[in-house]
Formats: structure tokens, sequence, C-alpha cells
């Protein structure tokens, strides 16, 4: 069992399905080749609701609990019953919750779009609120006068708001302190628009980088090495110039690819019928982490185990529903 940090959104999730919006084709956009739309003005029926859970530092929390981690999360939520909730859920799943900062601001809520209509693929409206005024201190997280780390990993998600640069930094800063912790970045939004020139300094300090091909793109976009860019092993050369260590991109239905060593490893998905798709990136990013990281499976096995984890929860609604444990993700 290790001692793992997680460090990204805690949220409540709320997702409507649908049938009727239009699905439009845009492969001229690199960065956005499918858009979701629906007439401006009317007014269309929801087929369901659910309330479910999620977060990237939340999911990836709770998946690695399930795979028998001693898993803390580190994140900002506000002081209102939704935050009661969250973590009274990352509690079920014995969770530390002592690294919870709080806020003025309301905790962080989601709504999810679900296109019954093409694969339950969803587009994601979200209220970010407290969770972008996490500020870091690792000096508080430290044991005192400790030269060794109480985390044997750390995995870093997505960071928003006035603090996440400075967060940034932080966190790596005390990669550098203890360069036995070992960490997992899945870089957010605000993270990705820094572009990879300013990334390279936390680039380079990475164990393991994980990235979905849109994503990847975004990152590259502005590269010399446009050619086939829409290519992920056209993207995992590009990000190679920058990234010492593993580099992965998953590619959704068409599974996910690696580099390390200079070779690259690709494991394809199998076809399933999906009933949601949040939260499949961050269960394919614990189930990957456990296997290779922590199990120390090759990364075949790792690329295979990590979408395994991926498939069970787009078979359930939610985020955190279809998470595997150890004996189930190697069953």
């Amino acid at each position: 069992m290790k001692n793992i940090l997680t460090i990204g959104t805690a949220l409540q999730d709320i997702t409507f399905s649908t049938n009727e919006g239009r699905i439009l084709n845009t492969p001229q956009n690199l960065t956005a080749q499918k858009m979701l739309a629906f007439e401006l003005g009317a007014k269309f029926n929801i087929k369901t609701a659910d309330f479910t859970f999620g977060g990237g530092g939340a999911n990836i929390a709770v998946g690695l609990a399930k795979l028998g981690q001693k898993t803390a999360i580190l994140t900002c939520l506000g002081n209102d019953f939704l935050a009661d909730e969250i973590i009274k859920n990352l509690k079920k799943y014995k969770v530390a919750t002592n690294f919870i900062e709080r806020s003025n601001q309301n905790s962080a809520l989601a709504f999810i779009l679900s296109a019954e209509n093409y694969k339950n693929e969803h587009t994601i409206f979200i209220q970010r609120g407290a969770s972008e005024d996490l500020k870091i201190n690792f000096s508080e997280l430290s044991q005192p006068k400790s030269k060794n780390s109480q985390f044997d990993l750390i995995y870093l998600s997505s960071l928003s708001g006035r603090y996440a640069k400075n967060n940034l930094a932080n966190i790596f800063q005390y990669k550098t302190n203890f360069s036995g912790v070992k960490m997992v970045w899945n870089p957010g939004y605000e993270q990705i628009k820094m572009g990879l020139k300013n990334l390279a300094p936390y680039l380079k300090n990475t164990s393991a980088f994980i990235i979905n091909k849109d994503e990847a793109l975004e990152l590259c976009v502005d590269s010399k090495s446009r050619k086939n860019i829409n290519n992920p092993r056209i993207l995992l050369k590009i990000l190679s110039a920058y990234i010492q260590n593993t580099i992965i991109i998953t590619d959704g239905a068409n599974g996910a690819y690696a580099f390390d060593n200079n070779k690259i490893y690709y494991a394809p998905s199998k076809k399933i019928i999906a009933k949601n798709t949040t939260g499949v990136g961050d269960a394919f990013g614990a189930g990957f982490t456990w296997a290779y990281l922590i199990m120390g499976f090759n990364l075949e096995k790792s690329l295979n185990l990590g979408i395994k984890n991926s498939l069970s929860v787009l078979t359930k609604v939610g985020a955190q529903e279809g998470l595997l444990n150890q004996a189930e993700i190697l069953q």
C-alpha cells in the first residue's frame, strides 16, 4: 500500500440525458472536430437527471483507494451542503479529507449534457466556485523536521483560479525537494493554454504525463511539426522532446498510446454500449497509475488495465460508480 496525494477538483455532477441535440462534424477545426448543437431559444426535454460525484482530484482519489491504496485529496470546497455531501462520499471510500481547504465561495458544481443519440458522449458546463480558491502551501503538509515526503506518489489533475500558476510551481518545487516522490500529471485547460515552452520545466520532472488526444492537439498545435499532427504517434514524438519519462495519450474508443525509452506502445479499446462517458479519463489514469507506478507491471499491461477500468466506468452513470477494485481489475 502506497501513500498517495491527489490534487484537483471535487464536485457534484448533475447529468442530463437527451437525444435532441444535433451533432455537427467540423473536421477543419483540429481542436474541436465535433459540435453538439441545439436550437437557440427552444425548450428541450431531458429524459433523466442523475446526481453523482466527480472532479479530477476526487475521481483519482476514489479510484486508487478502491485499488487498495492509502489516498488523500488536496482540494478546496465551500462551507455549504454540497461540501458536506462531497466529503461524505470521499469518506465512504476511505479517502483522507484532512487536507481539504475551505472557501466562502460555493462548492464546485458540474452540469453534464449526455447525448443519447451519439454514444452518450458528453459536454460539461462547470461552475468551479471554491475550487478556484485552492492555495497550496506544502510546508503545511510536510512532516516536521523530516527529510522524507509523507507521500509516495502525487497525482496532479486540473488546476484553475487565481493561484493556479503559483500552485503549479509549488507542487513541482515539492517534487524537487523530495526527488523520491513519483509525480503523475494530467494537466487541465489552464495549464495546456500555457503552451509547451512554458510547461517545459515541469514536464521534464514528471514520472508519467497523461493526456487525451484533443488535449495533446491543443498543446502541440503551435509546434513546427504540424504534418499529420492529428496522429497520436506524431503527438507523442512532439511531446517526447519535452518529457523525459513516460507519456500517455488516450484516444477514446481507439485505445491508448504510450511513449517510453524511444518506443511507442499501443493498446486497443473494446466496443461497448456506453451509458456514460464522464470520468473515463480519470478511470484510465487511476488504473494505469496503479498498474505501472505502484504494481510495476509493464507498459503494455498497464495500458490495458487502465482501459479496463475506463470501460467499466462507461457502463455506469457517474464518474466513480464503475471504478474497479484490485480483484476486479485483475480478473
